[in-house]
């Protein structure tokens, strides 16, 4: 599922479209490729570059990492994925939910995903009110071990998986 600002739900194939309208804007040529990261961006459970290099160089061999860190810096840079810095030594990017929001990390696998619907903006700014008035914004990580490494480890024991 996708969703806006204000938490309902909209369309994958809108918001596709909404990436490309932005991508254009700033004046992005819409190569296959670079269709290829978008569609993978918004596919993905918060994949890393190298994820997203992986995937689509599957498709088309002849895509370049710099290709895929420019276009998702671009898209960063709008405003229209985010970065959530999990620990790993490498970034994920949420092109889905592209705001602050908090995100559960496995520290047996490192997978990052949303954290079910909360009002976290509630609290932000309840903390804001009190410290003095501070426009705060934030970056809300809880790590665990995701279901299927729970799955995968014997009881009491937690072993890495591959996402």
């Amino acid at each position: 599922m996708v969703y806006n600002k204000v938490g309902c739900v909209t369309s994958s194939v809108s918001r596709l479209d909404a990436l490309i309208s932005k991508f254009r804007a700033r004046g992005g040529r819409m190569t296959p490729q670079r269709m290829a990261i978008l569609r993978t961006l918004l596919a993905g459970d918060h994949p890393t570059v190298g994820r997203i290099y992986e995937i689509v160089k599957h498709d088309f061999p002849m895509t370049s990492l710099v290709t895929v860190y420019r276009t998702i810096a671009l898209l960063r840079d709008l405003g229209e994925a985010l970065e959530v810095d999990s620990g790993d030594p490498m970034a994920h990017y949420d092109g889905n939910t592209p705001y602050h929001h908090p995100h559960l990390v496995c520290v047996a696998c490192g997978r990052v995903s949303d954290s079910p619907k909360t009002d976290i903006q509630a609290l932000t700014q309840d903390i804001g009110r009190r410290a003095g008035d501070w426009v705060l914004s934030q970056e809300v990580l809880f790590y665990g071990v995701c279901p299927e490494c729970q799955a995968l480890s014997a009881p009491g024991k937690v072993e890495g998986c591959v996402p």
